[in-house]
């Protein structure tokens, strides 16, 4: 089974065959791996933000050697007393981005010895932060409560983005920062193609959890939903068709695109499926470990999940 680049690798719940190209590292084990991100200079450092079961358990954890050892940031403390969730986190080349669930914005300055709460953002509910890999100073954000932000200054300051909604859950920026894509649980995906100054809803569905746009043809959309599959369009979203996988529930979390001309899409129940979008060939790994994130970069495959940990394929 290839499910990335040259790797051949079979995962199932707790065991692994690959052959001797491939690494994989499996930590964070038993974690409920809420937020994910990759540094956007290095493939070695990752950050990773928890759910946790009680108030003060919202932690941040780095590694800086693919996932083999980790740290827990703010110098071993939760962001905040009261929060549970680190539902997004971000490198930018000025600071550490952690945002929680119903406690806003928490921001480091030093590394990630220290976090301190934003004040230059209202939102108490930060779903989303996604960086400009070509300008890391610029910096887009979501919220479930105040709409999308953007930031020039690496996470400093934010200017709130004229969008018709204020309901997001997910967003994703294209390298180059000019086309992003926003999902709204009320049902709508919003594109925009000029940086976040103006917007389109290009299609309406339930659950949308996370749309991309294919890096290396920008008509081409996929969306994924956590009741309806995943839908893709290849026409400039005037038309949209299902991919279908039988014997796979619809109930889909996350994307992404690899060079290789494949699509690899998490499940929230049943694992990791690899497409390969000119044959329609898909392969099927990690079979019943719900995957929440599903993060490429370069010869990397970074796999977080909802109760399982992190699987680091390299």
């Amino acid at each position: 089974m290839i499910i990335f680049l040259k790797f051949n690798i079979f995962l199932s719940l707790f065991l692994f065959t690959f052959s001797s190209t491939a690494e994989v590292i499996h930590s964070l084990k038993g974690k409920v791996v809420r937020s994910l991100s990759l540094d956007y200079q290095s493939t070695n450092k990752i950050l990773v933000g928890n759910k946790g079961a009680a108030v003060g358990s919202a932690f941040v954890y780095e590694s800086r050697n693919f996932g083999k050892t980790w740290k827990v940031l703010n110098s071993g403390k939760p962001l905040s007393p009261q929060a549970t969730d680190v539902q997004s986190v971000a490198y930018t080349p000025k600071l550490i981005l952690a945002g929680t669930w119903k406690h806003g914005l928490f921001l480091s300055m030093d590394n990630g010895n220290s976090f301190k709460k934003s004040k230059t953002i209202s939102s108490s509910d930060i779903r989303d932060i996604k960086i400009v890999e070509s300008s890391p100073l610029e910096v887009y954000l979501a919220t479930s409560d105040s709409g999308l932000f953007k930031s020039i200054d690496g996470g400093l300051n934010w200017k709130k983005l004229k969008v018709p909604n204020e309901f997001f859950w997910s967003l994703n920026v294209l390298a180059s920062g000019q086309v992003i894509t926003a999902s709204s649980l009320d049902g709508r995906v919003y594109l925009s193609k000029d940086s976040g100054n103006t917007w389109n809803s290009i299609i309406e569905i339930e659950s949308p959890f996370f749309a991309e746009v294919n890096p290396l043809n920008i008509n081409e959309v996929v969306v994924v939903s956590e009741k309806k599959g995943v839908l893709r369009s290849t026409n400039k979203e005037e038309e949209w068709e299902e991919l279908k996988f039988p014997g796979i529930s619809k109930s889909f979390s996350s994307a992404s695109y690899l060079s290789s001309g494949e699509l690899i899409l998490g499940t929230w129940d049943n694992g990791l499926i690899n497409l390969n979008l000119a044959t329609g060939v898909y392969k099927h790994s990690l079979a019943q470990i719900p995957v929440v994130h599903v993060k490429t970069k370069s010869n990397l495959l970074v796999i977080g999940t909802w109760g399982s940990g992190l699987f680091v394929v390299k």
